[in-house]
């Protein structure tokens, strides 16, 4: 599926499959899923390049980057390793594709997610 067409399905609400941060319980686990696809989504629909959002030399993270998901995160109340990892995941879909990065999960590390629906299925 590419990526295009998974921001359809979440801003559709349709359910997709997603990787579990695992056993944190579904509250901590739902605000990672939806800013990973809020992120996501945001990088898709603004035609971002992947360039402009890491530096190649020191593999870091660059200040636009930061700043978007930074927006995104604003009153989410999350922790700081809640927004890690939605950066890193989000990015990860992104830069590699959604698809290819999913078909490397476990299968037991994956869950359904929608984006106005606050359970997390177990797959």
């Amino acid at each position: 599926m590419t990526n295009n067409k998974v921001i359809k399905k979440w801003n559709n609400n349709e359910i997709l499959n997603s990787v579990s941060m695992g056993g944190l319980g579904p509250a901590y686990e739902l605000i990672i899923q939806k800013n990973i696809f809020d992120i996501f989504s945001y990088l898709i629909e603004n035609k971002i390049k992947k360039s402009e959002l890491v530096n190649k030399k020191t593999n870091e993270y660059k200040k636009k980057y930061d700043n978007i998901c930074n927006d995104i995160f604003h009153d989410r109340g999350m922790s700081g390793a809640q927004a890690d990892v939605a950066k890193s995941v989000a990015y990860q879909f992104f830069a590699y594709g959604y698809q290819y990065m999913m078909d490397k999960v476990p299968e037991n590390r994956i869950i359904m997610v929608s984006k106005n629906d606050i359970n997390i299925l177990q797959r």
